[in-house]
């Protein structure tokens, strides 16, 4: 259970995340439709290939370390790793290699840390950045389990850790 508890947990963001991009990929795509307005584009285009990349790259390992967990095993075809695992493998490169996914989609994040930096203001899904001082010094409120499992304190944290 120590090897795949991580991974079933991890695999429930990603539904989140691909479920929350895919919702943005229609309003973008309607929005271009029917306004052509292509705000949203270098936003969707930055959070799609990091995603890509980030998925696929723990897919690969978890894989690969469940793999190794049977032994042996791993590599019988009966076992239908071997089969898991060389259909998995090749998702990293798909649509470009993960390596040149990060670095578009950490291109977002530069520019608009870039403009932080020089203390204009940002909008959209990144405002938050705005407030980096703030968010850096604020103090976590959650007191209980309950509390930090919370949504609204996962994205606290995340944000305070992006702004840091």
């Amino acid at each position: 259970m120590a090897i795949i508890g991580p991974h079933l947990g991890a695999q429930f963001i990603f539904l989140l995340a691909s479920r929350r991009t895919n919702e943005l990929y229609e309003k973008t795509a309607s929005d271009i439709t029917d306004n052509q307005n292509f705000a949203m584009l270098e936003t969707l285009h930055h959070i799609s290939s990091g995603l890509k990349a980030y998925c696929t790259d723990y897919a690969y390992q978890a894989m690969d370390s469940l793999r190794q967990a049977c032994g042996g095993a791993g590599f019988l075809l009966s076992s239908g790793l071997s089969y898991n695992f060389v259909n998995n493998a090749p998702l990293v490169t798909y649509e470009g290699v993960n390596v040149i996914m990060y670095q578009q989609s950490s291109r977002k994040l530069l520019k608009v840390g870039s403009k932080v930096a020089k203390g204009k203001k940002v909008d959209g899904m990144l405002s938050y950045l705005n407030d980096t001082e703030q968010l850096i010094s604020s103090k976590c409120q959650a007191k209980s389990i309950e509390e930090f499992t919370t949504v609204e304190n996962l994205l606290h944290t995340l944000k305070v850790r992006s702004a840091f």
